[in-house]
């Protein structure tokens, strides 16, 4: 697990983390003035902290910071492909790639646990799910999709697009 603040901090990193990965991997050196404010925002970060670590744990944090480091890749590659496919066409293979991958270790979770909450949910559970699957996540990608092929990737390195946490 991980406290309300380290989880804050690490979110907060999520700008810092796409500008790295784009230096390293693309070669694109920031502007002074994104290095001025990533201190800033690290700095204002560990103030807020104030150093209280809550009930934190190492392992909590190190799989806040894996999502974070994911979604820092993500933003980086989903950018520059933003230029080759349709924001719809990007967000099919976003989705479809995401199902191959969630459909058998959900499988397998339903398989291990017979008390899974899944196999008692109601009908109006399932279209709630859905729902929120379609507006909180589908059509928010779509839009951020679209919006990436307008934006620089520090930019769209910015959003909270999704929580990991």
């Amino acid at each position: 697990r991980t406290s309300g603040t380290h989880g804050s901090v690490i979110i907060g990193l999520q700008s810092v983390i796409v500008v790295a990965i784009q230096a390293v991997l693309i070669r694109t050196r920031p502007s002074r003035t994104v290095i001025g404010a990533l201190a800033l925002a690290v700095g204002g970060a560990a103030v807020l902290d104030g150093g209280g670590g809550g009930t934190a744990t190492i392992y909590g944090d190190a799989l806040v910071l894996a999502g974070i480091v994911s979604a820092s890749a993500y933003v980086v590659v989903a950018q520059r492909e933003s230029h080759h496919f349709d924001a719809f066409v990007l967000t099919f293979y976003q989705y479809a790639f995401g199902l191959v991958i969630i459909v058998p270790i959900a499988l397998v979770s339903l398989g291990v646990d017979g008390t899974s909450a899944l196999r008692h949910a109601t009908g109006g559970e399932w279209l709630a799910a859905a729902a929120t699957g379609v507006l909180g996540s589908v059509f928010a990608s779509v839009l951020y999709n679209f919006a990436l092929r307008r934006v620089s990737t520090t930019l769209a390195g910015t959003s909270d697009r999704k929580s990991v946490v």
